[in-house]
């Protein structure tokens, strides 16, 4: 009928490209609407609007964005189902400038929007990052009269929770509270997630409590939220109480529930404990992937235990896990520490065998554990092996390599690598031009030193770590006045001093017998609010109990306790020195 060019009328055509559609024909329906449109026609609204749906659902949202603008190009009484549908379209492929663009064109149509489009909105803009679009779009929707909802609320929550604002998130939750709109699962799990991953694991619980009082049940995101955060700050009695309570509620753990789990035992070096926990699991068929095991190769291969590492990693081909990069690089370094270069190209091969290649990550910890080594030869011969599988080298890379031949006493060649680097197009960064000042300060070219230091400074380059290695080459040469001198320009320049600054000056201090001298930087770094570590403690010590202030060195031995800090051996044989009938408990 159509192939004659006899154009069927609208109720006909909209009851053929309907039946079309619901029987999942979506892609054939969308070519007669487009035969049809040629000629003239198209179905009504409510199948157009229903073909739009259908399209975004299967992913062919280009063609739902042609069929929106034959809509509108013949005439049709496009309504807010149609724009919302498109909205929502944009915001799915993340194209957020668009869906505001169509909102914008909703309005000036005459139409009213609702909280739909402006949910959407806000959600996407939130998944972006980007949280002062969302709030405006907030305040936005409340001047034109719509009503945010507890979806509007808990997009903005989760956004600004995901984005560590976290008191920003605090304040709307009690905004939509204080409007009468309850929160529900998601809400308080965006919040949890928020108090968490800020270090607020109490808030978190409180948030979790606050959830049973109002009847509101948690879900297994919610329950992985708070695992992960009690198994981050160390409580595993706790995170397993937690694992056990979601089970007998009927709740699913999955692999997001096992790996902190694995994680926590292992970085408490209960390595075995976390194998014992997954082979429970595989015997009760949960499954469990790479991730979970990374996280046990990562524990055996810090405690040294690559022969279990590498039996682990069989059986993950046993049990139908493959062993991703991650798992590889992880194995990978283990087998550096053990500088044997016959496993390695064993496990580089077994890679490529899988059908995979190191990336440029993989190449670089291998380039520079080699030229850590002072195996340059090794290092290079890999270097040529990641360009040779098409991986260039990146600023991670080429700084590695210029540390290392820095080290080795080659600048000349760290030199040429630098402007290699540059020619190629990539800039080095601070810690770049830290290898160089580093090795400067160390030779005690203080001339060049200073010279170079400045031009990272007029690049913004400059960083606590290197004027740190300022005052060390200064003191270094004696020269203890160019270093109190380079502690204040390094705040006066806006740059932070740390424990570090002022230890290399105390210590140089001690070592000449200024006592006062150090002790004075001492209290200078106190009121700053730096904390002293271990090691400034111990010269300190040292050093007082040589000038006889035996008073004073056991004042800060006390003071190092109530910080927290473990006394060390070397603490211990100072204050002895002091004074021996003083019994150290």
């Amino acid at each position: 009928m159509v192939d004659y060019g006899i154009v069927p009328s609208e109720e006909a055509l909209s009851s053929v490209v309907d039946g079309i559609r619901k029987k999942g024909e979506v892609g054939e329906a969308y070519d007669l609407i487009d035969k049809v449109g040629k000629l003239g026609a198209m179905p009504n609204i409510y199948v157009c609007n229903a073909m739009l749906h259908s399209l975004c659902k299967d992913g062919k949202l280009e063609e739902a964005d042609l069929l929106f603008l034959k809509m509108e190009k013949k005439g049709l009484l496009v309504n807010d189902v149609s724009y919302n549908i498109i909205i929502h379209s944009f915001c799915k492929r993340g194209k957020l400038d668009e869906a505001v663009s169509v909102l914008g064109k909703m309005l000036g149509a005459g139409i009213e929007a609702t909280v739909y489009p402006y949910n959407m909105l806000i959600s996407g803009q939130c998944k972006l990052g980007k949280l002062n679009e969302a709030h405006a779009l907030f305040e936005e929707m409340q001047r034109k009269g719509v009503g945010p909802t507890v979806v509007t609320y808990t997009s903005l929550i989760d956004g600004y929770s995901k984005q560590k604002e976290v008191e920003k998130a605090f304040r709307l939750y009690h905004e939509m509270t204080g409007k009468g709109i309850s929160p529900n699962v998601h809400t308080f799990t965006a919040l949890m997630y928020g108090f968490a991953h800020a270090n607020m694991l109490s808030e978190a619980c409180d948030v979790f409590k606050k959830m049973a009082e109002m009847s509101v049940a948690p879900n297994e995101v919610t329950y992985n939220v708070l695992i992960e955060g009690t198994c981050r700050v160390g409580n595993l009695t706790r995170a397993f109480e937690l694992f056990d309570e979601m089970v007998e509620k009927g709740l699913a753990p999955d692999t997001f529930t096992y790996r902190p789990l694995i994680e926590g035992l292992c970085s408490k070096g209960m390595v075995s404990e976390a194998k014992a926990f997954m082979d429970n699991l595989h015997k009760k068929n949960h499954k469990l992937n790479e991730l979970c095991y990374s996280s046990l190769l990562h524990g055996y291969c810090k405690e040294g235990r690559l022969n279990e590492a590498l039996s682990a990693r069989k059986e993950m081909e046993e049990r139908g896990i493959r062993m991703d990069l991650i798992c590889y690089a992880i194995i990978i370094q283990a087998i550096l520490d053990k500088k044997d270069a016959k496993l390695l190209l064993g496990i580089l091969k077994e890679i490529h065998d899988l059908g995979m290649r190191p990336d440029n990550v993989v190449y670089t910890s291998i380039i520079d554990k080699y030229g850590r080594d002072g195996n340059l030869e090794m290092a290079n011969a890999h270097w040529e092996l990641m360009v040779d599988e098409g991986f260039p080298p990146n600023v991670v890379t080429y700084t590695a390599m210029i540390n290392n031949l820095c080290k080795a006493g080659f600048v000349d060649k760290a030199e040429s690598l630098c402007k290699e680097m540059i020619f190629r197009g990539i800039n080095p960064n601070g810690i770049t031009y830290g290898c160089f000042l580093d090795q400067l300060t160390r030779e005690g070219n203080m001339g060049e030193a200073i010279k170079l230091h400045k031009e990272m400074r007029e690049a913004f380059l400059a960083s606590t770590i290197t004027y740190n290695m300022i005052i060390r080459g200064f003191c270094k040469l004696g020269l203890i006045d160019e270093a109190l001198k380079t502690l204040v320009e390094m705040s006066d320049n806006g740059v932070a001093p740390d424990c570090i600054s002022y230890s290399v000056i105390m210590y140089e201090n001690c070592r000449r017998g200024d006592l006062g001298g150090a002790l004075r930087l001492w209290e200078s770094m106190l009121e700053r609010e730096i904390n002293p570590d271990g090691i400034a403690y111990n010269f300190l010590i040292n050093a007082c109990c040589a000038a006889g202030e035996f008073g004073k060195a056991f004042e800060l031995q006390c003071d190092m306790v109530k910080r927290g800090l473990r006394l060390t051996r070397a603490t211990y044989d100072y204050l002895m020195k002091c004074r021996p009938e003083n019994k150290i408990r």
